[in-house]
């Protein structure tokens, strides 16, 4: 579910592994929820999820 915070539409994470690379289809899709008022980011670990959702509703997204 899209949960609308900080000036965000939603928030949308790609996790990747460690070693896992975003395609060029991927990265076109976040750019285009970016561009279109909504937070997309790759994280690549469980954690990094996690803060990145923590800071999301939160509102303090300056440093994702």
């Amino acid at each position: 579910m899209a949960v609308p915070y900080s000036g965000y539409h939603g928030l949308f994470i790609e996790l990747k592994s460690k070693t896992g690379r975003l395609s060029e289809h991927q990265k076109t899709w976040l750019n285009n929820l970016n561009d279109r008022a909504y937070k997309a980011v790759v994280c690549y670990s469980l954690d990094e999820a996690m803060d990145v959702v923590t800071k999301y509703l939160g509102g303090n997204l300056n440093n994702v």
